[in-house]
């Protein structure tokens, strides 16, 4: 996921810089540079409090831009100190504490989630919720989501509109938002009521045989003076606003091209990427257009 880090540069996902060890950053007039942190490469995510983690292969660190990128590793709580206030999960079940610099692993209920489809259906990433006892599990191929308390060990599903999985949860304002694959909805995360769009991504010819196949969305980035969330669609070549209250699409940008994340700055400029990570490509938030009969 695109990460902005200043009003300047945005740190692009990390299968795109998987050749090579550090971070690739643009900045939004498309000057790239790469920042070394020690050697290592890995998934980074932004924290809930600004902070930028790096999840590598032998453990996890924060890393500082502001300070010349500097890197702090993060130990892993011994289980007899004071509980650390976890604010984030990395993966689907790692615990971090970016202020005590504590990360924890849990397991999780494998046969409580429930898989589909085994060998294709899988946990691929955790969202931690308000009460800081739950994780929202988001599985690919899969029409619900689990909630695990990992305090009590008891997992909790969640059905979903559609059946091809979910990914990129947000908490925004009492609700867990994420995409369900062609659509974005959100869950209450005290009534686990789910809201969600009509198909945002329309299907398409497939050019191998010809016939309608379903797509999937790209990344939403949630925008609180639009009201609402920026859903890229690479299949249709645009960007939709898909209203937070509606839960439908109220305005466009035509970009052509097959749209998948995005980031957003001060001055209006999108930083975009394509699927499959390919970009970028730069468009500006005065370009909304409404849809028709929106």
């Amino acid at each position: 996921m695109l990460i902005r880090i200043n009003n300047d540069e945005a740190i692009l996902p990390f299968q795109v810089s998987a050749d090579e060890p550090g971070l690739r950053l643009l900045d939004r007039r498309g000057k790239e540079r790469w920042v070394d942190v020690g050697g290592l490469r890995g998934l980074v995510k932004a924290s809930p409090d600004g902070k930028l983690v790096l999840h590598y292969g032998r453990g996890i660190s924060l890393i500082d831009p502001v300070h010349d990128f500097a890197r702090i590793d993060i130990a892993e709580w011994n289980g007899t100190e004071p509980e650390p206030r976890w604010n984030m999960v990395i993966g689907s079940s790692v615990l971090v504490d970016t202020v005590s610099r504590h990360h924890l692993s849990v397991e999780l209920d494998q046969t409580a989630l429930k898989l589909p489809d085994p060998g294709y259906s899988a946990p691929i990433e955790g969202t931690l919720l308000p009460s800081g006892d739950e994780i929202a599990v988001s599985i690919v191929r899969c029409q619900h989501i689990a909630i695990y308390n990992f305090r009590r060990r008891a997992t909790e599903l969640v059905t979903l509109a559609g059946r091809w999985g979910s990914a990129h949860g947000n908490v925004v304002d009492g609700e867990l938002w994420l995409t369900n694959y062609d659509t974005i909805c959100a869950m209450n995360v005290e009534t686990r009521r789910v809201r969600a769009s009509s198909v945002l991504q329309p299907s398409f010819p497939d050019p191998q045989y010809g016939l309608l196949t379903s797509a999937f969305v790209g990344i939403p980035k949630h925008v609180p003076f639009l009201n609402g969330w920026l859903v890229p669609r690479p299949y249709s070549g645009d960007i939709v606003l898909v209203d937070k209250d509606t839960m439908s699409g109220t305005s466009r940008i035509a970009m052509g091209g097959r749209p998948y994340d995005l980031a957003l700055f001060d001055d209006g400029t999108l930083l975009v990427i394509d699927h499959p990570f390919e970009g970028p490509r730069f468009e500006h938030i005065q370009n909304l257009m409404p849809i028709r009969n929106a």
